[in-house]
């Protein structure tokens, strides 16, 4: 009586143990449907699997096996929301790492019992039923710790890379281990000696064809985790162009706001001195050049901080990726004599335990490599990009408040000639003066392209930066009054087509390169169009175009996918128009 209560603990134990584990495990990869219903599914899921250890125990058939593994798999397609193929490709990782831990605990077990307690010897075959429940406790305790390191560690791997690497590129990563899995039932089958012989070739076949695929989805993976880490950067630089812009956007505001006094302070100066209130109008303006036009502040040029960026990030191969061959072979021969030639002992049973466990650690270590190499990339080009963006910034910065000052001194000059003409009562020469800096003074102040002060200050930096290169740009801006449209994602739309166009101009070879960017919104919709120059021969296939020298990953290219998913985000639409020698670019907007 005491035995099947232990033994009915253990298959609960076990249930339990395998519910939380694919739980835990798909949680960490997978988006979950509703976390309450994580609880509800450990629960719900425990009793029928305690019911199929149960069974499987006391009958010994893989009928409960299988059922064991469709319940498995009704936990991660119940309890998370993902694609089929990432569902299914979460389930296999899973069983591969359960099925590594469980040999591993059972193999050292094994060979622990046996070296023992040589009176009692157990082989793989008659562990399960021959053990005792406290062995089998042991056991299940130490595969439970095993399986539980594994996953945590697998699940930090597949982290950065599973919301989009393929699902057929994880099968190809596991082919060298599944494959000979698959060849090996055959082998194991009873047959003729032609059969054997068959599915021996066929076994390193499959071996040989494994090795290829999992070569093949390295170069994939790495390839995909690029085009990821790019997207990111670009988003990452979009946040830091933004946040440098604020800074240009209040001392927009604050031009803005002194363009408007002065044009006030002018329409009223004009309205004493046409109706011949001269005593007024010099007392006015001697108000007005104490507190508004002498320049408020000024700004004094610094550099960026310095940095070198000639240390090129290490490119060398990854010394582990040949070692990982190797032992992935000794195991696929191990595994192919051990069928081939089976043998009630348990030594075999333990290398297979210990190959896997040491293919398990260097596949890990060559991901974790892998994706660290593009990382360090990734990181290098940032900084890189960001030195670049804060020149430049700085540029803008300094080149906008010396036109400012040279306007306002301008201003105050002019302003200081009216007053001194007014006060030794030359009013003719004064109104003539005033006339003449009146029209001066609407040719050389600032104009803003949109009311907008961030977009404004966007555009600006887009067009001194276009300016540095002999580009001509033209901006015809028209916004509604109240914008609908988050102004971060506005932004990024302008941001993205301005720094493709000046791309675009720079690859063309052109005399005269242009940008033309304009705007219109009519009933519900805002559209955005650009013109620019382009290089006749460079076909447009939606790819990038460029790379840097110091960086091996793609550092323009990806600024249309931002944008389409933009356009998305607002029910939008766009469309890129490659017309030979120039592109165009149209993006709607529905205003919410």
């Amino acid at each position: 009586m005491s035995e099947t209560v232990i033994n009915l603990f253990l298959d609960i134990l076990a249930a339990v143990y395998t519910n939380f584990a694919i739980l835990y495990f798909s949680r960490r990869l997978l988006p979950v449907r509703n976390k309450i219903s994580l609880f509800f599914l450990l629960f719900l899921f425990t009793l029928p699997m305690s019911l199929c250890f149960l069974m499987k125990r006391s009958a010994l058939s893989g009928e409960f096996t299988l059922l064991i593994q469709i319940l498995i798999l009704g936990c991660v397609f119940i309890g998370f929301h993902a694609s089929f193929l990432q569902k299914l490709a979460v389930y296999f990782i899973f069983v591969l790492l359960e099925t590594c831990a469980e040999i591993v605990a059972s193999s050292v077990f094994l060979q622990i019992h046996n070296l023992l307690f040589p009176t009692v010897i157990y082989t793989p075959s008659t562990l399960r039923s021959q053990c005792s429940p406290v062995e089998f406790l042991i056991i299940q305790f130490f595969n439970m710790a095993l399986g539980l390191f594994l996953m945590k560690k697998v699940a930090h791997i597949l982290q950065q890379c599973f919301s989009y690497l393929k699902a057929v590129t994880f099968f190809e990563l596991l082919s060298p281990v599944i494959l000979p899995a698959l060849a090996n039932n055959l082998l194991a089958l009873p047959c003729s000696l032609f059969l054997k012989i068959f599915f021996c070739i066929l076994y390193w076949i499959l071996c040989i064809l494994g090795s290829f695929l999992f070569y093949g989805a390295i170069c994939t993976l790495r390839l995909q985790h690029e085009k990821h880490i790019c997207h990111q950067q670009e988003a990452l630089l979009l946040k830091e162009q933004l946040n440098t812009s604020k800074t240009l956007s209040a001392e927009y505001a604050s031009l803005r706001k002194w363009n408007h006094d002065i044009e006030n302070h002018l329409f009223s100066l004009s309205y004493l001195i046409n109706t011949q209130n001269y005593i007024e109008a010099d007392k006015y303006l001697g108000s007005v050049l104490y507190q508004k036009a002498a320049p408020s502040h000024t700004f004094e040029k610094t550099d960026s901080p310095s940095a070198d960026f000639t240390a090129n990030p290490s490119q060398n191969q990854f010394r582990s990726t040949p070692l990982l061959f190797i032992s992935t072979f000794l195991f696929q021969l191990t595994y192919f004599l051990a069928t081939l030639y089976p043998q009630e002992t348990s030594l075999e049973f333990f290398i297979l335990g210990v190959l896997l466990v040491f293919i398990c650690i260097i596949f890990y270590q060559t991901l974790n490599d892998q994706l660290k190499k593009i990382q360090l990339a990734s990181q290098f080009s940032m900084l890189q990009k960001q030195h670049q963006m804060e020149q430049e910034q700085m540029e803008h910065l300094h080149f906008r408040t010396e036109e400012t000052y040279t306007l306002q001194t301008k201003t105050k000059s002019a302003l200081t000639h009216i007053q001194n003409l007014l006060s030794n009562h030359k009013y003719s020469e004064a109104a003539a003066a005033l006339d003449r800096f009146s029209h001066a003074f609407q040719k050389e102040r600032f104009h803003p392209y949109c009311q907008d002060n961030l977009i404004q200050a966007i555009l600006e930096g887009k067009k001194l930066r276009a300016e540095q290169y002999h580009i001509q740009v033209s901006y015809e801006i028209f916004l509604p009054d109240k914008l609908s449209i988050e102004i971060t994602d506005l932004c990024s739309v302008f941001f993205n087509l301005m720094d493709n166009a000046i791309e675009a101009c720079l690859q063309s070879d052109s005399q005269k390169p242009f940008i033309r960017l304009s705007t219109e919104f009519s009933g519900e919709c805002l559209s955005i169009y650009l013109h620019n120059t382009k290089n006749p021969e460079l076909i447009f296939n939606h790819q990038t175009t460029k790379k840097e020298s110091y960086n091996p990953l793609p550092s323009h290219g990806f600024g249309l996918s931002i944008i389409e998913d933009i356009c998305r985000k607002y029910d939008g639409a766009y469309q890129w128009l490659d017309r030979t020698d120039h592109f165009d670019s149209i993006v709607l907007l529905k205003l919410l």
